[in-house]
């Protein structure tokens, strides 16, 4: 049968074999399909391997911290005999009005900002803190996971370990409760008191670069005095739970944002390469990943359809095609951290 219409007539025949051959070509160049269907359990099992590990992990961090909070609360019961065996004399002022540790030799560092005036009571608990030095020592080096422990107080005070040098690398006058990696555990944001996760990357202040931190805040007298955290590198989460044999799976936070993936994976996507934060300045204030690596707000279109089933419609297999190639893209969620794994199973 044929069509006519002057020049424009058309083989019916020829337009049903282009619609078949277009129906086939389409979800190729770059749709995703979601299934109802639960992936198969060999990529489960590779999911949950990488899943169980950082829950587990995690966990240990979170108690850690927890511990840390508790070690930091009782020193100030202690603040005389503590005090009577610190050296005053290696400590001093900045021009600015901060004040800090001189000689922190293989002992944590000491910074005080400036931001809240410091008197002979800011003195008195830079010197009593000297009290959980050997405790944040003993975390970062049983905790491989963990690139340092600090306690930052209420007046700006920042003790940390490993120590290195605090008036290089700091802000003069920073507010440290203004970062997340302090407020997120006061009273406000924190009722239950518990450890909590500082789960979207930030840029850390103290130069170790994109960092999640487990905090949790130290009450005296019913107060919070300031915070304890450990700190996790995210070049240490890839790593870690990202190697060579797992490079098909990615983190994700809360908000859609890549925590962590092989170059192979932010290839696939066609997203910017992840790279180390350049300090080109002292930090200022809290930097977080630009949406350039948040899959809700991808370039491509099947990314971000991609990233809506997996991410918010819990669709428990989605079916993508990148670069020409077939991928199934199964999840699974990391609840203590409020992240979400996301693997891409090649299908050809």
């Amino acid at each position: 049968m044929i069509l006519r219409g002057g020049r424009n007539a058309v083989n019916l025949k020829s337009v049903i074999r282009t619609l078949l051959l277009l129906s086939m070509i389409i979800p190729l160049a770059g749709s995703c399909i979601h299934e109802e269907t639960p992936p198969p359990s060999g990529v489960v099992a590779k999911l949950r391997y990488v899943t169980k590990g950082l829950r587990s992990d995690m966990l240990r961090i979170a108690d850690q911290t927890e511990h840390l909070a508790g070690t930091t609360a009782a020193v100030y019961a202690r603040a005389d005999s503590i005090i009577r065996s610190v050296n005053t004399n290696q400590y001093g002022m900045t021009d600015y009005g901060g004040y800090y540790k001189t000689f922190a030799n293989d002992r944590a560092a000491l910074w005080v900002s400036g931001a809240v005036p410091v008197d002979d009571a800011v003195r008195r608990v830079a010197w009593l803190t000297e009290g959980i030095d050997d405790e944040l020592a003993r975390v970062v080096g049983e905790f491989p996971e963990v690139a340092q422990a600090y306690y930052n107080e209420r007046h700006s005070l920042n003790r940390i370990y490993p120590p290195f040098d605090v008036l290089a690398q700091y802000e003069p006058r920073m507010d440290i409760t203004a970062f997340n990696f302090y407020y997120l555990a006061d009273e406000r944001h924190n009722p239950g008191r518990g450890p909590v996760w500082v789960g979207e990357p930030y840029v850390d202040p103290a130069g170790r670069g994109w960092m999640i931190s487990s905090i949790a805040p130290v009450y005296v007298s019913n107060r919070v005095e300031g915070v304890v955290g450990l700190d996790i590198t995210i070049t240490k989460l890839v790593s870690r739970y990202i190697s060579a044999s797992k490079r098909n799976i990615m983190l994700v936070d809360q908000h859609g944002v890549i925590v962590a993936a092989d170059e192979y994976l932010i290839d696939l996507l066609e997203l910017p390469p992840l790279k180390e934060h350049r300090y080109m300045e002292t930090i200022k204030g809290e930097q977080f990943l630009p949406d350039d690596y948040n899959l809700l707000k991808a370039r491509t279109k099947q990314v971000r359809e991609m990233a809506v089933q997996i991410l918010h419609r819990k669709t428990p297999t989605v079916r993508f095609v990148a670069r020409g190639r077939r991928f199934m893209v199964a999840s699974e969620s990391v609840e203590v951290l409020r992240w979400t794994a996301i693997i891409f199973e090649p299908l050809n």
